[in-house]
């Protein structure tokens, strides 16, 4: 800040100086993007786009019927093949066929908003903007197994 007591010119020339340096390294850090070709790829897509699909898809799976959910989850995560799925569930291939077609058109109506299952756990409206923690999310582990009788 300027004092009274000093020289002005010289004040305002360290000034312009510091100015005109500032300028200069700024101009040496830009580049030349005169159609936006550059700026264009340093855009990235927001990941949380992902998340938040993968978890509606993880309520949506478990919120199949036992029967579709076992042999989708092993067919399509683990990479099964339909004999060895059916050989796991005890039936037909021609039955793991049926069941695996079913779960996906299930699963298509889920996702695409048409159909509100009851199955899917409701949350109060402070929790639903909170990320839930991890034990609250199923396994895919667990999505495999029967559910227990009782």
């Amino acid at each position: 800040s300027f004092s009274p007591e000093t020289n002005l010119r010289a004040w305002l020339f360290t000034i312009l100086r510091n100015t005109f340096f500032s300028e200069l390294r700024k101009y040496r850090r830009e580049v030349q993007d005169t159609d936006d070709y550059l700026a264009g790829t340093l855009y990235v897509e927001p990941q949380q786009d992902h998340v938040i699909a993968l978890k509606e898809l993880e309520q949506a799976i478990a919120g199949l019927p036992f029967s579709q959910r076992r042999p989708l989850v092993l067919m399509g995560v683990y990479g099964f093949s339909q004999l060895e799925v059916a050989d796991a569930c005890g039936c037909t291939v021609g039955t793991i066929k049926s069941r695996v077609s079913r779960g996906r058109a299930t699963l298509a109506r889920i996702l695409a908003h048409d159909e509100v299952t009851p199955a899917l756990p409701q949350r109060p409206a402070a929790r639903a903007m909170a990320m839930p923690h991890r034990a609250e999310r199923p396994a895919m582990a667990d999505m495999t197994r029967a559910p227990a009788q009782g």
